[in-house]
């Protein structure tokens, strides 16, 4: 199996790590990585790096990200989503469209969010929710995060409970589940999170992925394309790039991928004339 990427439709019920064995299966190679997780309950996209090309998920991972979202209002979970226990219920009666609308759209902006007590956030080096999980106290410190932008709300009422449609495009690392949280609880009824789905990862939609069994491969060079700058190199750079010397070329300051022979070959940085390499995709 070749060097690049895969995008794939993660179906709920399942962890990103399943989906990864699985494609490790199918490409028939442990050398497999992705570029960030999704819930096990949530769907949608999950760029997968095979072989050379998960020397350069980290480039992926900071991307900003978008998703459909499903909060429910009148009950808070102990993991501010579906997957935990219900551990408050408010009546939301009188609770009116203008004012749930007019909450949520106050957290488009640059933030401080604290994650979920049940998040993969580590206290001094354990995961927080294995402490959750074992009845241990944990205390989050708040992040900065971005919410670009809120759209497409729609709210439906039910008997005891009120369900928030909304799309929401925001900075890598926000955590959609506390938006439920924060909401829900700036609206005195309590909320939690009950369908997530990630719509794209920076400019890779999850139109376009695939699901495992249908197993597609993207060129690096066309990845790379997407999220940096692409820098042609002739064969004497090729050869400095190979033995790992110094290099002297005139390129786009920032990241840069180099290609030779229409194959990525490396990954580097300029700062004001000064390269430095980031990955080496040459196997000697």
């Amino acid at each position: 199996m070749k060097s690049g990427f895969a995008f794939i439709d993660k179906p709920s019920g399942i962890t990103s790590h399943d989906v990864v064995n699985q494609v490790r299966r199918v490409a028939g190679t442990k050398k497999v990585g992705h570029a960030g997780t999704l819930d096990p309950f949530a769907t949608g996209l999950l760029i997968l790096g095979i072989n050379k090309a998960t020397r350069l998920l980290g480039f992926l991972l900071g991307l900003d990200k978008s998703y459909r979202a499903t909060m429910r209002l009148g009950e808070a979970t102990n993991t501010d989503d579906l997957t935990g226990d219900i551990v408050d219920t408010k009546s939301i009666t009188g609770l009116d469209e203008s004012r749930i609308r007019t909450t949520l759209l106050n957290h488009v902006g640059v933030r401080l969010q604290t994650p979920s007590s049940f998040s993969a956030k580590k206290v001094a080096g354990v995961k927080a929710y294995e402490l959750a999980r074992n009845g241990e106290e944990v205390v989050l410190q708040p992040k900065e995060i971005s919410l670009y932008s809120i759209d497409n709300i729609d709210i439906h009422y039910l008997q005891s409970t009120i369900d928030v449609d909304f799309d929401v495009r925001c900075s890598s690392g926000t955590y959609v589940r506390a938006i439920a949280r924060d909401v829900g609880n700036e609206l005195g009824v309590g909320g939690h999170l009950i369908s997530l789905r990630r719509t794209s990862i920076g400019e890779f939609s999850v139109d376009d992925a695939s699901t495992v069994e249908e197993l597609k491969i993207v060129p690096v060079k066309e990845v790379c394309r997407s999220i940096m700058n692409l820098q042609t190199i002739e064969a004497d750079i090729y050869e400095d790039v190979k033995h790992g010397k110094s290099l002297s070329l005139q390129c786009a300051e920032g990241i840069n991928a180099l290609v030779f022979d229409d194959e990525v070959v490396a990954v580097i940085e300029s700062n004001q004339g000064i390269i430095t390499y980031k990955a080496v995709l040459i196997e000697l």
